[in-house]
Formats: C-alpha cells, sequence, structure tokens
C-alpha cells in the first residue's frame, strides 16, 4: 500500500533492496494526490506490477480496509502488508515465501 512518495514504491523491486518478484507484487494505490496517483499507475503500466487504486479519505484505517477488500477479492491465499513508507529485506522476501509453502503456514 503506497501514499505518496515514488521511490520508496519503486524500491519493492530493487535488487538493491526488497527484489520482490514482479508476479508477487500487488501494489495498493490509496492517496489523496492525484499527481502521485498519476506517477504511481504509470509507474506500475511500466513495470508490469498488478495495481489497484481506492478511495482515500485520508486516515490509515480506511486505507488499510481497502487494501484487504482487494486481498479478499483476488484469488491470493496469504498477503504481507507492506505500508508506503517500509520495505522487507531480501531475507524477508524469502522468508514469507518459504513459510508460505509450508506445510501448515501461519
Amino acid at each position: 500500500m503506497t501514499s505518496g512518495h515514488l521511490p520508496d514504491l519503486r524500491r519493492h523491486i530493487s535488487p538493491n533492496h526488497s527484489n520482490i518478484p514482479i508476479e508477487d507484487l500487488v501494489v495498493v494505490i490509496n492517496t489523496k494526490s492525484r499527481q502521485f496517483e498519476r506517477q504511481a499507475i504509470n509507474w506500475c503500466m511500466r513495470e508490469g506490477v498488478e495495481f489497484h487504486v481506492t478511495e482515500s479519505d485520508g486516515t490509515p484505517g480506511t486505507g488499510k480496509n481497502s487494501l484487504f477488500e482487494v486481498f479478499l477479492a483476488s484469488d491470493n491465499d496469504y498477503m504481507v502488508q507492506i505500508d508506503g513508507d517500509d520495505f522487507l529485506t531480501p531475507h524477508g522476501v524469502w522468508l514469507y515465501r518459504h513459510l508460505a509453502q509450508t506445510e501448515s503456514p501461519p
């Protein structure tokens, strides 16, 4: 889920940061800034990243609820929410992928 800084969004696929495979990344754009919304949409389209734009009222709760709605409407079994100003380390990405493949994931 992202809300305002394009470099923060780009680092999720960067080999120097998270290095999340494109096919595993879904971006939920929840922002009041129409300029950032356009930038994020353009970036996702250029990179081939699945994205969803949700209505923002400026509160974190509404953004998180819209993220859950996108997840529940998907065919994904698991998700890891990463706020726009956070990122996973490559080991964190590996760990979550590994946990999802275990017999009884948490």
